[in-house]
């Protein structure tokens, strides 16, 4: 064979090579979407307000914290992530504490509203300070909680919480609570919505199970309350928060967003 056919025909290889290799990858650019874009909760300003004390530490309100799932190991404040809301034009407060009570902040935020491909974001900074002494804690002794705002700053009523997701892939919906340093007994109930009123009918479904937390260093919360929300929908529910010390009881009323992730359709 002469030579030139054989170089012709290497050309014409290559150059089909190319050309199938670029139409292959259009091919599945059309086919696979592309990475979903991350949100990103960040500060409304400089100000950022946090403080870390091991003399005087910080006992907290009744409702310390809101989670989805737990997470193993230590304190990542570069992966602490937030239920997106479902409004974008509120300011999200949000308030982090650990267990013992020592770290503390209240800070504005903005947080992107949920999207198709994303419904949580991740929060970032965390901390401008303390995140060498965070990273010292379990995950699950630091919670966050973040108060959806009517108004223009954290002094404002809250409209909803949204809770911290710390896994996923979790069905559990936890509540962190500062009973009064295990004085109280603790009880935690998720009302329905009228629409959504027929997944109620058993029990267990809005009833949380509450224990105490091991008693070392429990300040800014001592119980954690669990629900199963594998068949709840991603609505607005109203959680009661019942404090009993024998003598008197307190309740407290919280209105949560509740995300679907990938438990349930929407």
């Amino acid at each position: 064979m002469p030579v030139s056919t054989i170089l012709t025909r290497f050309r014409f290889n290559h150059s089909s090579l190319i050309f199938f290799t670029f139409f292959l990858l259009f091919s599945i650019s059309e086919v696979v979407p592309l990475q979903a874009q991350e949100l990103i909760a960040t500060p409304i300003n400089d100000n950022f307000t946090e403080s870390f004390d091991k003399a005087s530490p910080v006992s907290g309100i009744p409702l310390a914290g809101i989670t989805i799932g737990k997470k193993q190991g230590h304190v990542d404040v570069s992966q602490i992530r937030i239920a997106a809301p479902i409004v974008s034009d509120r300011i999200t407060c949000i308030i982090a504490r650990t267990r013992d009570g020592r770290y503390y902040s209240e800070n504005p935020y903005h947080v992107p509203s949920i999207t198709k491909n994303a419904r949580t974001a991740r929060l970032n900074p965390v901390t401008k300070k303390y995140g060498k002494f965070l990273s010292q804690y379990s995950a699950n002794d630091f919670t966050i909680i973040g108060r959806l705002v009517v108004g223009n700053n954290c002094e404002s009523a809250a409209e909803f919480y949204l809770p911290r997701v710390s896994d996923p892939k979790s069905s559990d919906l936890i509540l962190y609570v500062n009973s009064g340093i295990g004085s109280s007994y603790v009880t935690a109930t998720l009302l329905p919505n009228r629409d959504v009123v027929g997944i109620f009918k058993d029990s267990k479904v809005c009833n949380f199970r509450c224990k105490m937390l091991p008693d070392d260093a429990n300040i800014a919360f001592d119980t954690e309350c669990i629900l199963d929300i594998s068949h709840i929908p991603s609505k607005i529910y109203s959680i009661e928060l019942q404090l009993d010390d024998g003598i008197e009881a307190f309740t407290y009323n919280y209105r949560i967003f509740i995300p679907t992730l990938h438990r349930a359709k929407q």
